[in-house]
């Protein structure tokens, strides 16, 4: 009886750990649906939006729960990203927070992209969160996140004001 308690415990801690990542790509694909890009962006009004993550899935495969999802009557296609000349083609870029700066660096080895880039620091206690347009947070029990204005404009992105009233907004005064 003593050896089932600490299974039971992992069980409960993998399936919150679940659910939290199911919310955060549900949330994920919300702040798609707010975000509109410079004409020009899309060939046309049915190309998918390629969200992509970067070499690792911070939501451990809960992106799946998203795919083929409709925004703006485009389908929504999940890849992986690996190498900086992969991102050719990603609207949406998803970072885990240990990548960021990683990603940054090779990000503008590469510019020219009108690219949403959103990383989740819903694990960690790091508040340097330069370089990504939204930042997922851990907020108490809940997820929430950061917007920053000054990111999403270099990006050439416009955010939703019904978006922006549920973020903690940066950059707003710039």
């Amino acid at each position: 009886i003593l050896l089932l308690a600490p299974i039971t415990q992992v069980q409960a801690d993998h399936s919150a750990s679940h659910r939290a990542n199911q919310v955060k790509a549900a949330i994920t694909l919300n702040i798609v649906r707010f975000v509109s890009w410079p004409d020009g962006t899309f060939s046309d009004a049915s190309e998918s939006i390629h969200l992509c993550y970067y070499q690792h899935d911070p939501f451990d495969n809960s992106l799946l729960s998203i795919a083929d999802k409709e925004v703006a009557g485009r389908p929504l296609v999940i890849r992986q990203v690996n190498e900086p000349e992969q991102v050719a083609g990603c609207h949406v870029m998803l970072v885990y927070h240990r990548l960021v700066t990683e990603f940054n660096i090779e990000a503008k080895a590469n510019p020219g992209e009108e690219l949403l880039t959103i990383a989740d620091y819903t694990y960690s206690t790091d508040q340097a969160r330069t370089g990504m347009v939204v930042a997922l947070v851990q907020n108490n029990t809940r997820i929430g996140f950061v917007i920053d204005l000054r990111e999403s404009n270099r990006a050439g992105l416009k955010i939703s004001s019904r978006l922006l009233k549920h973020a903690n907004v940066l950059g707003a005064g710039d």
